[in-house]
């Protein structure tokens, strides 16, 4: 069945942001469960892994990435909807805004200011998840500084040794190499 374009309705009712607020609440806990269910299963068993620590914390940080993104960007959609009701109230002459305006205005702002609470639930979530696998608060790569321990100075002096043993080893093959 087709239906004519003037036949649609929009439902910008507050009707409807509570059925989505509804399903919010009731999901809220099960979004926790599956991120730390994630987290558990897909990084926590290489993290002891010395072959595996360091990909398990990069694939930590894709996850967490995309999800601390995601949240970004509904708090950016948020501020251009706070910036296009400030246009449209300042462009209003007493009676030029419509309701339909308004209420699409008002239901973009509620149903953003839920998924950024969505958001924010999936991203706390995967740092508490962090903290219960690596037993410490987690940070950004882009927000790490790099520490040097003993660890990092024996890999240094391993390449300084390494070093030398490749430049004695050239000196005294060139030289036989031109005898």
């Amino acid at each position: 069945m087709t239906i004519m374009k003037d036949e649609v309705y929009e439902d910008y009712s507050d009707n409807r942001v509570a059925n989505m607020e509804i399903v919010l609440d009731e999901a809220e806990q099960s979004m926790k469960d599956g991120v730390f269910t994630l987290v558990r299963t897909l990084i926590a068993p290489f993290v002891e892994s010395k072959e595996w620590s360091m990909i398990a914390e990069w694939n930590f940080d894709s996850y967490y990435g995309c999800a601390k993104r995601h949240l970004e960007m509904c708090e950016t959609s948020f501020e251009k909807t706070k910036e296009d009701t400030a246009k449209a109230v300042r462009n209003d002459q007493g009676n030029e805004i419509s309701k339909s305006i308004l209420d699409r205005l008002l239901f973009r702002t509620e149903a953003q200011v839920m998924n950024i609470r969505r958001a924010t639930v999936i991203v706390e979530a995967y740092e508490d998840a962090y903290k219960e696998v690596y037993d410490k608060k987690y940070v950004p790569k882009s927000a790490r500084v790099k520490s040097v321990t003993a660890k990092d100075k024996v890999v240094s002096a391993g390449i300084i040794f390494n070093k030398e043993r490749l430049a004695k080893l050239q000196a005294v093959t060139s030289r036989k190499l031109k005898s």
